[in-house]
């Protein structure tokens, strides 16, 4: 059976891949094929934890992991992004950037205003 898409997952701050096991479930019994990752320096990758060799790693590394989502799919396939807060400034900006092509960005509570404050009396 042809998959309806497929989703990457782009996780948040000090978060992992696993713990979008259930929203994983939920898009493939919606006919979704998933694939999740963890970001350099959290959960079962490499590097330390909370720092960066550069600047724009993690983009690099989605890019590199879309690249090979995209070389794997039937065409035809829509290919997804759904990031959650840090993972959706991550996804968010790999498309602005040009970076990236995909289908659809999907972004929950991203972190796109990181340096303003919460409301406008604080």
């Amino acid at each position: 059976m042809r998959p309806r898409g497929k989703v990457l997952i782009v996780h948040g701050l000090g978060e992992h891949a696993g713990r979008y096991e259930h929203v994983a479930r939920r898009l493939n019994a919606w006919g979704f094929v998933v694939r999740g990752y963890d970001h350099h320096g959290h959960g079962d990758s490499d590097g330390k934890r909370g720092a960066l060799p550069h600047a724009t790693r993690l983009v690099d590394d989605l890019a590199d992991l879309v690249e090979s989502a995209h070389r794997r799919l039937d065409p035809g396939v829509p290919l997804l992004l759904l990031g959650h807060s840090m993972g959706g400034l991550v996804a968010a900006s790999a498309v602005a950037r040009g970076r990236v092509q995909v289908d659809g960005l999907i972004l929950s509570s991203p972190a796109l205003a990181t340096g303003s404050a919460p409301c406008s009396s604080c």
